[in-house]
């Protein structure tokens, strides 16, 4: 029984042993780029023909010259806006 205490500790101690140091990974090859101010690519030219997605006629249910027209063309109006003005005289003369 003495044998076996004083092998315990000899035993414990060798189990304190530092590990051997493991190797270094292997170093991975990296891919550079070197980044440079260059003129842009080829410039493309379109032709073709824009369209509104929402279009409506808009006329007169008289004939008569054009008095007053408010707003420009392609511009958003609101319901009950006045679009434009004809002159009265036609109607005045029909009386």
């Amino acid at each position: 029984m003495t044998a076996l205490v004083a092998i315990a500790p000899a035993l414990s101690l060798a189990a304190c042993q530092r590990d051997t140091e493991t190797a270094a990974p292997a170093a991975r090859p990296v891919r550079t780029v070197t980044v440079e101010k260059r003129e842009g690519g080829q410039a493309l030219t379109f032709t073709g023909r824009i369209e509104a997605e929402d279009e409506v006629s808009v006329a007169f249910r008289i004939s008569g010259r054009l008095l007053e027209k408010s707003g420009k063309l392609g511009e958003r109006v609101q319901a009950g806006q006045i679009m434009a003005r004809l002159e009265p005289q036609n109607e005045l003369n029909t009386y």
